[in-house]
């Protein structure tokens, strides 16, 4: 069997673990040749949750998690975006991609090279793992790369749901990267 990896989806939440699995995804790039695409799924928020409608599920998620809640960012005419809203939508996915390229000059600096590209990412609505797996049956790759644990509550040596969903239906292999004990 001839083991070629020439595609690598990187599934990125923007945990810990994401990074570590984005600098992995980079070497074995480097190693093999190959193009790294990056993927990155928001979550759908119904109408009822939404900023308007309820509590707000975007705060200290994904590219908001610096704090400031996605639906208090304002937009272009300086309202509120409400994430449920297309335009709230958009802003999520302007905000993922510009997190995305953080990142990636992040890598760089770290003197990686140039392997992952911003006009690779890929921003999706939906949920993570039907999402995931879309891409990887219809996108020809040979590896996802995805962090084990991301942005969720529990703690402990333990696999996050985003995970064990792509490792237990994907066709595709899948390394799940970890963050290193410091």
């Amino acid at each position: 069997m001839e083991l070629t990896i020439r595609k690598i989806l990187l599934a990125t939440d923007f945990s810990k673990n994401a990074w570590q699995a984005l600098r992995y995804a980079a070497a074995l790039a480097v190693q093999n040749k190959a193009s790294v695409v990056c993927l990155h799924v928001l979550p759908e928020i119904p109408k009822e949750l939404s900023y308007s409608g309820g509590p707000n599920l975007l705060y200290g998620y994904g590219p908001g998690y610096s704090g400031v809640p996605m639906s208090g960012r304002r937009s272009k005419d300086g309202k509120h975006s409400d994430p449920a809203s297309s335009e709230g939508r958009e802003r999520a996915e302007e905000l993922a991609r510009d997190h995305i390229r953080s990142l990636i000059m992040k890598l760089k600096a770290e003197s990686r090279e140039a392997v992952v590209k911003p006009e690779d990412s890929l921003i999706r609505i939906g949920n993570p793992v039907e999402s995931i797996l879309h891409q990887v049956e219809n996108g020809d790759y040979d590896l996802v790369v995805m962090g084990r644990r991301g942005h969720g509550s529990l703690r402990g040596p333990r696999t996050g749901g985003v995970a064990l969903g792509v490792v237990s239906r994907s066709s595709t292999p899948v390394l799940v990267v970890g963050t290193p004990k410091s």
